[in-house]
């Protein structure tokens, strides 16, 4: 699905937070993860980011598939594009049916569809546009939407650790807040996208001061227009330095937490072929050969 993530007019987002008002494990966070721009080669902080993806998914209880993906990640304005290919059954030979899955929130609209070899649709979702008609915004649509959405921008904000010169304050994108009582922590949110109850809670190392792992409410699909909310959780492994100084993961679990309030690895992910955009140019399409 192709995604116009670059916008060639970008908006101007003033920071919402000095650095001497961020929590110190934050602070320190950064500092480890970002460094100063490179003034010889004159770069500003990254626009874009594309990159390959693959690993295991939990197709059901207990029983892992291998997945591969691609995906655009965007700051300004924010979005994401995600295109997977998972495998129906584990061990199954190439040639078996895939299950082809997009995954994409572009200028407020969020979108996910899951179609057997990209031909058999299971299920599609959509958020309304702007344009929709009164009829698709009736008030039981509007509900949808408001989940959608905010399931679309939650991922969005935990992906942001794939390109942290985002988190910080200067880039007008997020605000961080002091955890009670507890200085390994820090609430992070996305005050520009507008969207009720949009917060993670950031978890860090206290030897390293990486972030270990996010949690939040988000909404759980159980069925094709039924969402639920239940706690998400997206863990943070072998941090790299990239050539433009930016540390990040390289390893990655997203998942729930179970009835038994056990925490449940959905994806299995390994972060590969890191391509940070710095121009208008727009990145290549997240699209999964």
């Amino acid at each position: 699905m192709a995604m116009n993530l670059i916008s060639s007019v970008e908006t101007s987002y003033d920071p919402l937070q000095e650095w001497d008002d961020l929590p110190a494990s934050v602070q320190q966070y950064l500092s480890h993860v970002v460094l100063p721009t490179n003034s010889k080669t004159q770069q500003t902080t990254p626009k874009a980011l594309s990159l390959q993806q693959d690993g295991e998914f939990l197709m059901k209880k207990d029983q892992y598939v291998p997945f591969t993906a691609k995906e655009v990640f965007a700051v300004n304005p924010p979005g994401f594009s995600w295109e997977g290919k998972i495998a129906m059954a584990p061990f199954a030979p190439s040639w078996f049916p895939k299950l082809f899955v997009s995954d994409s929130w572009v200028e407020q609209v969020g979108h996910f569809q899951a179609a057997v070899q990209a031909i058999v649709p299971m299920i599609c979702l959509d958020t309304t546009t702007a344009t929709a008609t009164a009829t698709a915004t009736a008030a039981g649509d509007k509900t949808f939407d408001d989940q959608m959405t905010l399931g679309q921008a939650t991922r969005w904000l935990a992906d942001a650790v794939l390109l942290p010169s985002s988190l910080q304050p200067n880039a007008g994108m997020v605000t961080w807040k002091a955890a009670v009582d507890e200085p390994e922590k820090a609430i992070l949110e996305l005050p520009i996208a507008n969207i009720r109850g949009l917060q993670l809670e950031a978890t860090f190392d206290a030897d390293s001061g990486l972030l270990k792992h996010v949690t939040g409410e988000k909404p759980f699909l159980r069925s094709k227009r039924d969402f639920e909310m239940k706690t998400w959780q997206v863990n943070f492994m072998d941090y790299q330095r990239q050539e433009n100084g930016m540390m990040v993961p390289m390893k990655m679990e997203s998942g729930w937490y179970n009835d038994e309030g056990d925490f449940e690895a959905h994806y299995k992910i390994d972060n590969l072929s890191l391509q940070y955009h710095f121009g208008n140019a727009e990145p290549p399409i997240a699209e999964v050969a």
